[in-house]
């Protein structure tokens, strides 16, 4: 076993049940920037120091206390000058009489050059679909001045022309406010900012989010906020926008007449859990409107990609980068008996 801990890429350190170094094979010496040395023995803070200390100190905290037998978390590191991305993967070992936590395992795998690739084609694809999106109305901008600089090099304007002016300088503005939505969402997206979570109610913000929404013409919302939700980490101006943005999603697939099915009321559901064993907090948000195909459903937080007509496919895009900038989890299911429901999962605050 030795041999083959001394052979592979990833790093393997494996752990008593106090935490104490039993295995360090080199990739994590090297992966974690450790001088070689006479770990095995010492303590886990011995070799370890900072953000990648923080991170195992966590995870190994979080599986002893919960059921999980295994955690995973993506984090950057910060080895000499060079920042590196890590996955970080810890099991937890059983005795051979079933003894809940004989030790621990943990597997660190260098994800910077995978993930700097990633960034490189989704930038060359953003690129591409900007262009063809920007492309699309400089068209019928170009033609719409051609049509005006024709009739004003024909004479004096007449009654006739003056309509011709109002439909190109109308056909103008219209392309223009198109454009300009499609580059405030670019940028939002392109350029949002990092999270600075700070401890809060959830639920105080949820209130905030609704109280914009009373009176909203054909929907009928309903909250339902879980009492006992513990403290949350987060963004207070980003979560803002994470409900907002899946609120807004819900209120128009669940207006009267956006879909085969609606009523003459439409019905937003906002609710929030405390799901203990998880050590999460939930916040729901459904709707009765049309619903989401299973083939879109995969797709419905790329980039560029919207089941709405004049979407730019920019919004759940940002909502899944926060989310995930707050440790977070977020899916999309099928509402019973109909619509969408979206779950946001965020780490409650430890202690």
């Amino acid at each position: 076993m030795e041999v083959v801990l001394r052979s592979v890429a990833a790093g393997v350190i494996s752990l008593d049940r106090d935490g104490v170094v039993t295995t360090i094979n080199p990739s994590a010496l090297r992966l974690l920037g450790i001088a070689p040395g006479a770990w095995v023995g010492q303590k886990l803070s011995a070799s370890l120091s900072g953000r990648a200390l923080e991170t195992a100190e966590d995870l190994l905290r979080r599986l002893a206390a919960g059921p999980h037998a295994t955690l995973r978390r993506q984090v950057p590191i910060t080895v000499g000058d060079e920042v590196r991305t890590v996955n970080w993967t810890v099991s937890r070992l059983r005795g051979l009489d079933g003894e809940k936590a004989a030790g621990f395992v943990v597997v660190i795998d260098d994800v910077t050059q995978i993930l700097k690739a990633q960034r490189m084609a989704a930038w060359r694809d953003v690129a591409r679909r900007i262009a063809h999106e920007i492309k699309n109305p400089l068209t019928p901008i170009q033609l719409s001045a051609q049509r005006i600089r024709r009739r004003l090099q024909a004479g004096p304007a007449r009654e006739a022309d003056r309509r011709v002016f109002e439909e190109c300088v109308e056909t103008i503005t219209s392309q223009v406010e198109g454009l300009k939505v499609l580059v405030n969402e670019f940028s939002n997206f392109a350029r949002l900012p990092a999270a600075k979570p700070r401890p809060g109610q959830l639920n105080r913000v949820v209130e905030e989010a609704m109280a914009s929404y009373a009176g909203t013409e054909g929907i009928v919302f309903r909250t339902e906020l879980d009492p006992g939700l513990p403290t949350v980490e987060f963004d207070r101006e980003q979560l803002r926008r994470v409900l907002t943005n899946l609120i807004d999603n819900a209120v128009a697939a669940a207006r009267p007449g956006a879909g085969p099915g609606n009523g003459e009321v439409g019905h937003v559901h906002v609710r929030t859990v405390h799901d203990a064993p998880l050590q999460t907090a939930r916040l729901e948000i459904s709707d009765d409107g049309v619903g989401i195909s299973p083939e879109d459903r995969r797709r419905i937080f790329e980039p560029y990609f919207s089941t709405k007509d004049h979407g730019t496919g920019l919004g759940l895009a940002i909502v899944s980068r926060i989310v995930a900038d707050h440790h977070g989890y977020i899916r999309v299911h099928a509402n019973k008996p109909r619509g969408t429901r979206f779950i946001v999962e965020l780490p409650v605050r430890a202690g």
